[in-house]
C-alpha cells in the first residue's frame, strides 16, 4: 500500500494556512482503518510535518485529545498511538524555536527599521540572528540591508552555502566578500557577523556559524564620518527586492550590537539556544545550564544588554509592529526604534510539546500509562473507537525507517525514552519527576509487569541516562558547560539518587530479569556507576550496604538455605538461580560494590559491620559464606586501620568463634585469621585477659576438634601465624 502526498515548503505551507487555502491533513476513518490494517506492509502511521515546525500539531488541545483518547482504550495499544508516542519523543528531541518570523520570499516582504542617524563605527558593530532556510531554496537570501539614500552601507545574503558580505562605499560600486559557510539547510543555525574597527591597524570582518568562527577578513569597512542610514531592513530591501533575492525561510532573535562582539561572547550567546527570547538582563530567562564563564559574559560585568542597538523578537509583536526589546534604546535612531513587518512577513507563535504537556499535568500525564506495559499492540482498528488523535495535523506516510528496530522496542522502552526526553528538554519537567518520585512509580510498574519488559535494551537506556546524569553532575560541580549534556543542574543530583535507589538497587525488580541482564547491571554498578555516585554524594552509604548484603542473602544464594539457615529465598520460585557460575559472578560484583562503600573516607561504620556480622551469624551454608568471608578477610588485611576499630567495637571475636564450626576448611582458616587479627589489635590488658582468664588457645583447640580430629597443613600454618602475634 502506497500513499503519495505533495510536499510543500514550510513558508508556503504556513502562508497557505494563514490565508485559509490549506486545511489540516487527516486520514478519514476508513483510510485510517486501511492504514492500521496495512501496518505489516511497511506503512508507518506517523506524524511527518517536516521542518522546524514539525510539532505544530502538538498544541494543548491536540495533545489533550490524544491522551484522552488513549486513556479510553482498556484492552490494548493501537499501532497509531505507539507511533504517535515515538513521534512526540522525536519532536521534543529536535530543539526548535517556539516563535519566529516567517519570510515568504516575496517582493517587499521584509522587516523595516527606523532610520538610524548615527551608525556605530568607532566601536564596531555586530549582527546576530538564528535562521532556517528551506532545503529546496537555492536562491539568494538577503539577510540584512543597512543603506543610506545613496545606496551606501552594508548588506549580507546567503546563496548556496556561501555568505556574501557587501560593503558599498562609493555610489554604484561595492566590494563583495564571499565566505564559505557550511549552513545545514532545513535546520536552525546561528549566524553572526562582526565588524571590528582598529584605529591603528587594519579593520576586520569576522563571521561565525553556530558560535564557531568560520572566517576572518581584512576589510576596510569604516566610512570615516558619521553614516546616517535611512534604508534599513532585515530579510529584504524595500523597492528593490524581487522573488529569489528576499529571504525565504524563518528568522528569529534578530539582534544588533553597537560593539564588536568577542568570540567568547558569541559562543556564550549560542549556548542559550534558539528558544531563548530574552534581553541578556535576567538569568532566569534562560532554561539551560550555563558555565561560570558564560554566565559572567552574558549577565556579569560585561553588561551585554547595554550594547544592544536593537533586538527584534517574534513574541514582542503587535500586528505588523515589532517592538525593540533592547533594554536601553540607544540614541541612534531618528525616532522610534521599533520595526514594521512589511509585505507578507508574519510572526508565528506556537506551543512546544513540553509546554503543551505542562498545561494539563506535565510529566504526570505519563504515569497512568505505566500500568499498560503488558498490553498488546493491535494492528487492526478497534470497533467503536475514535482516531488516536482526531484533531491533530497527522499525515500517513510510507515509512523509511528501520521497522525491525522499532519492533524490538517494548512499550516500557518507548515510554522511558519519552520520559527522559521531557526531562532533558524542560527543567520544570525534571523537577516534577523528582518531586513526584516518578522513578519509584516506574520501578513499581516494571515490578508488576511481565519479565519481557526487563530487557537488555531497557537496561542500556537506563545506563545511558545514568551516564548522562553523572556527566551533568560533573559539569555542575566544576561550573563548566558541555552542549551535549542537556540535564539541568537544579535536579540532577536528586534524580541521580532516585535512579540509584529506586531502579538500580532494586533486587526485587531485577531478580526476574534474564541472567545476562542482571550480570550487565551489577558489572555497571560495581565498575562504573558506584564510584561516580559516591563522588557526588548521591548514595546513602549505610542503607546501600545493608541493601546489598540483604540482596546477597535473599536473592543470590548458591544453595537453598531453608534446611539449615531456616529462611526462604525471595526469588520467583524460592529456589537458587539455576547456574551457580552465573550466581558467583553476580555475587562477585556485589561484593566489589560492598567493599567500595565500606572503606569510603577511611571509616568503617558500626551499622555496616553489624550487618556483615549478622550475615555470618545467620547463614549456615558454607557455599554462601565463603566469598563473603574472603571479602571481609581481605578488607581486614588491606585496611586494618579502617576495619580494625569497628571489628573490635562490635565483638568480632564472637563471630570468628562461630565460624570455627564450619565444615569448610577454608572458612575455618579465615576464622583463625580473624582471631589473629583480634589479638593483634587488642591492647595489652585485653590480650592478657584473653590468654590468662579465658584460655583463648584452649577454646580454639576445642572448637577445631569438634569439626575434625586431625589438623591439615593449611590449618597448621594459620595457627602458626596466630601464635606469632602473641
Amino acid at each position: 500500500m502506497h500513499i503519495c502526498i505533495s510536499e510543500y515548503t514550510r513558508s508556503r505551507l504556513q502562508a497557505s494556512q494563514a490565508f485559509g487555502r490549506y486545511k489540516c491533513v487527516m486520514p478519514s476513518k476508513s483510510s485510517s482503518s486501511m492504514l492500521d490494517s496495512a501496518h505489516t506492509e511497511n506503512v508507518d502511521f506517523s506524524v511527518c510535518m517536516r521542518g522546524p515546525t514539525s510539532d505544530s500539531g502538538l498544541d494543548v488541545k491536540r495533545l489533550a485529545n490524544f491522551f484522552s483518547t488513549l486513556y479510553s482504550y482498556s484492552t490494548c495499544w493501537t499501532a497509531s498511538s505507539v507511533y504517535f508516542l515515538r513521534y512526540i519523543t522525536t519532536s521534543i528531541q529536535q530543539r526548535k524555536a517556539t516563535s519566529y518570523f516567517l519570510f515568504p520570499g516575496n517582493s517587499d516582504s521584509c522587516l523595516v527599521l527606523s532610520p538610524i542617524n548615527r551608525w556605530p563605527q568607532k566601536s564596531g558593530w555586530s549582527f546576530n540572528c538564528w535562521c532556517f532556510i528551506e532545503t529546496n531554496n537555492e536562491g539568494s537570501n538577503l539577510l540584512y540591508s543597512f543603506l543610506n539614500k545613496d545606496g551606501l552601507g552594508f548588506t549580507a545574503h546567503v546563496e548556496k552555502n556561501v555568505l556574501i558580505l557587501t560593503i558599498i562605499r562609493l555610489q554604484g560600486k561595492g566590494i563583495q566578500y564571499r565566505v564559505p559557510a557550511d549552513i545545514l539547510y532545513g535546520q536552525w543555525c546561528m549566524l553572526t557577523v562582526v565588524y571590528v574597527y582598529n584605529r591603528w591597524g587594519s579593520e576586520e570582518i569576522q563571521c561565525f556559524l553556530d558560535g564557531s568562527q568560520i572566517s576572518l577578513l581584512d576589510a576596510s569597512w569604516h566610512f570615516g564620518s558619521e553614516l546616517p542610514l535611512n534604508r534599513c531592513s532585515i530579510g529584504g530591501s524595500l523597492g528593490t527586492s524581487t522573488r529569489g533575492t528576499s529571504f525565504c525561510g524563518l528568522l528569529t532573535n534578530l539582534m544588533g550590537f553597537t560593539v564588536a562582539l568577542s568570540p567568547e561572547q558569541i559562543d556564550a550567546i549560542y549556548t542559550l539556544g534558539v528558544e531563548y527570547q530574552g534581553q541578556f538582563v535576567f538569568e532566569a530567562e534562560c532554561q539551560r545550564d550555563l558555565s561560570e564563564s558564560h554566565r559572567r559574559l552574558l549577565y556579569g560585568g560585561s553588561h551585554l544588554h547595554n550594547n544592544l542597538m536593537f533586538a527584534y523578537i517574534p513574541s514582542a509583536c503587535d500586528r505588523n509592529l515589532c517592538l525593540n526589546r533592547a533594554p536601553k534604546c540607544l540614541d541612534v535612531f531618528a525616532h522610534s526604534s521599533h520595526a514594521v513587518m512589511n509585505g507578507d512577513v508574519k510572526s508565528v507563535h506556537r506551543t512546544s510539546a513540553t509546554e503543551a504537556l505542562h498545561c494539563f499535568g506535565g510529566i504526570q500525564v505519563l504515569y497512568p500509562l505505566f500500568e499498560r506495559f503488558d498490553w498488546p499492540i493491535s494492528t487492526t482498528r478497534i470497533e467503536g473507537s475514535q482516531d488516536v488523535c482526531p484533531s491533530a495535523n497527522l499525515m500517513p506516510m510510507v515509512s523509511t525507517t528501520d521497522c525491525e528496530s522499532h519492533d524490538e522496542e517494548s512499550i516500557a522502552v518507548i515510554l522511558l525514552d519519552l520520559l527522559f526526553t521531557l526531562v532533558r528538554s524542560s527543567p520544570p519537567m525534571g523537577r516534577q519527576l523528582v518531586q513526584t518520585r516518578g522513578l519509584l512509580l516506574l520501578a513499581s510498574a516494571l515490578r508488576s509487569a511481565s519479565v519481557k519488559n526487563l530487557s537488555l535494551l531497557l537496561l542500556s537506556r537506563l545506563i545511558e541516562v545514568a551516564r548522562e546524569l553523572v556527566s551533568a553532575a560533573d559539569l555542575a560541580k566544576s561550573g563548566t558547560f558541555n552542549p551535549g549534556v542537556h540535564m539541568h543542574s537544579s535536579f540532577v543530583f536528586t534524580l541521580l539518587r532516585h535512579l540509584h535507589g529506586y531502579l538500580f538497587c532494586n533486587p526485587d525488580l531485577w531478580i526476574r530479569a534474564p541472567i545476562e541482564v542482571q550480570d550487565q547491571l551489577y558489572q555497571f554498578l560495581a565498575a562504573e556507576f558506584l564510584p561516580n555516585v559516591v563522588r557526588h554524594g548521591c548514595v546513602n552509604r549505610t542503607t546501600t550496604v545493608l541493601q546489598s548484603i540483604y540482596t546477597l542473602k535473599y536473592y543470590y544464594s548458591l544453595t537453598d538455605p531453608r534446611s539449615r539457615s531456616g529462611f526462604q529465598l525471595r526469588t520467583t520460585d524460592h529456589l537458587p538461580l539455576s547456574n551457580p557460575q552465573d550466581v558467583l559472578k553476580l555475587r562477585a560484583n556485589l561484593l566489589i560494590y560492598i567493599r567500595q562503600l565500606m572503606i569510603r573516607l577511611g571509616v568503617c561504620l558500626d551499622a555496616e559491620m553489624q550487618a556483615l556480622f549478622s550475615y555470618f551469624m545467620t547463614v549456615q551454608e558454607d557455599e554462601n559464606l565463603h566469598d563473603v568471608l574472603y571479602l571481609f578477610v581481605t578488607l581486614v588485611v588491606a585496611h586494618p586501620g579502617t576495619v580494625g576499630p569497628a571489628f573490635m567495637r562490635n565483638n568480632g571475636l564472637h563471630v570468628a568463634f562461630k565460624l570455627l564450626t564450619s565444615n569448610d576448611e577454608h572458612n575455618r582458616i579465615y576464622a583463625i585469621k580473624l582471631i589473629g587479627f583480634h589479638l593483634q589489635q587488642s591492647k595489652l590488658s585485653k590480650h592478657s585477659e584473653l590468654m590468662e582468664r579465658y584460655h583463648l588457645f584452649t577454646m580454639l583447640a576445642d572448637r577445631l576438634s569438634q569439626v575434625s580430629e586431625t589438623i591439615s597443613m593449611l590449618t597448621y600454618n594459620a595457627l602458626f601465624e596466630v601464635g606469632s602475634t602473641v
